[in-house]
């Protein structure tokens, strides 16, 4: 594991493929914006995202076994699939994990404790402030209740199968 967080992240549990296919649908993403999967483990919320007219996919994974398997998987996913849109794997800590103007979709199926999410909501808000643009952050088996009020967020509630998602959309003003 990298990162003063190591000891913050939750056990490895991937998020169902079809639950995530309808939860992309759901939010009506318009294309060419950028996907960040926080804890992005072997890669799969990746790759179903390269099914959908993303223009960037970014997956952030603090542990080294994780992201090694996720290396894997995309050199296999490449082979696949070459004219998928780029996808960016990054081992570090998501606490410290600078977003930038490229990420729109925030993914989060419940990869750490509170302490690394308040940071990540941290960054994920400096950046839209930084860069107002819309966005979407998507959450799985967690709730991000202190997102800032000043940026309006709406919530909503999905649940498809066992899957009980909320997600958040910023419309910037």
């Amino acid at each position: 594991m990298v990162g003063a967080h190591a000891d913050h992240g939750r056990a490895y549990h991937p998020t169902r493929a079809r639950h995530l296919r309808r939860l992309l649908d759901a939010l009506d993403v318009p294309p060419g914006l950028g996907l960040l999967d926080y804890g992005s483990g072997k890669g799969m919320v990746l790759f179903v995202a390269a099914e959908r007219p993303f223009a960037r996919i970014t997956g952030v994974e603090h542990a080294r076994a994780l992201h090694a398997a996720a290396e894997r998987n995309l050199a296999t996913f490449r082979r696949r699939r070459p004219s998928a849109p780029p996808i960016h794997l990054v081992h570090a800590d998501a606490a410290a994990f600078e977003v930038g103007p490229e990420h729109h979709v925030f993914y989060l199926f419940n990869p750490f404790d509170d302490v690394v999410l308040s940071a990540v909501v941290g960054q994920i808000t400096a950046s839209l402030r930084r860069w107002p643009r819309p966005a979407w952050v998507v959450l799985n088996k967690t709730d991000a209740a202190d997102l800032p009020a000043d940026l309006a967020f709406e919530r909503h509630e999905w649940r498809y199968g066992s899957a009980d998602f909320v997600w958040y959309r910023h419309r910037p003003a």
